[in-house]
């Protein structure tokens, strides 16, 4: 089902093919690699009436979280060049909040697109897992109560994942609609810090558990740290509750009505 977007202006990550469009996923390999057709994704979003006005920067072959290691250069935070934008989708979190486009689609596989998006200020959606092709709640009337998250079920071997992923509503989500919990755990390293600490500096320990349970989690910009740097929290529903999820995080900002944007020097 594809909803209204009033041709808003978007862009889209290396990883995602665009008929006729480099699609290189920041991989000097593929700089020439031009696809003959659009990914599922885009086609929706092309029948809605999105514009694509380019593609964005990122981590190469989206395997870091810095964004800093690019065929095409890194990619920097757009509140301050001395600190990273975090990844692997950072050059999308950049085009969003430095105002270049509306919106943009990207891969989030251990928090890429929630993880940039925190440090740079904006908001990313991860939806439920299966909602997205791969080849209203309206108040903050709520009781806050602690909840337990099996963070150490999350890895990489996945031999176990089908029925962690069927269990995990009834553990977590059995008295509970949500988690709120920061997006990142850590301060924004700067460029120079995060070049000697590698790839991984900015660490996925609060938004890895979200994909490998299939979860929907949202982040959005709830202010600056002292450095000036944006901070930013996420809510992460039970399988299928993408549009509670998202009800709560409209709330939250119709509730805060605060803008978050870089300031840019002349």
């Amino acid at each position: 089902m594809a909803w209204p977007v009033a041709r808003r202006a978007g862009g889209g990550e290396g990883f995602l093919r665009h008929a006729g469009i480099r699609t290189t996923a920041a991989f000097e390999p593929f700089a020439n690699r031009v696809p003959a057709r659009d990914a599922d994704t885009v086609v929706r979003l092309r029948d809605a009436g999105a514009v694509l006005v380019g593609k964005t920067n990122m981590h190469k072959l989206g395997m870091g979280t810095t964004s800093l290691d690019s065929y095409f250069g890194p990619v920097v935070n757009p509140w301050n060049a001395r600190f990273v934008a975090g990844g692997s989708s950072g050059g999308s979190a950049v085009a969003v909040a430095a105002g270049m486009c509306f919106a943009t689609v990207d891969t989030d596989a251990i928090g890429s697109g929630r993880l940039p998006a925190s440090i740079c200020g904006v908001t990313c959606l991860k939806p439920t897992f299966g909602v997205l092709p791969t080849a209203g709640i309206r108040t903050l009337d709520i009781e806050a109560v602690p909840a337990t998250v099996p963070f150490d079920a999350a890895s990489f071997d996945v031999s176990g994942i089908r029925a962690h992923r069927a269990g995990i509503g009834p553990l977590v989500f059995g008295d509970i609609d949500a988690i709120v919990l920061p997006t990142v755990t850590s301060v924004t390293p700067t460029v120079e810090d995060a070049r000697a600490a590698g790839d991984q500096d900015v660490a996925a320990d609060n938004t890895f558990f979200c994909n490998y349970f299939g979860l929907p989690a949202i982040t959005v910009p709830v202010g600056l740290d002292q450095r000036g740097l944006p901070l930013g929290m996420q809510i992460v529903g039970p399988h299928g509750a993408d549009h509670a999820v998202l009800g709560m995080a409209r709330a939250y900002q119709d509730t805060v009505r605060t803008r978050y944007r870089p300031m840019f020097s002349a």
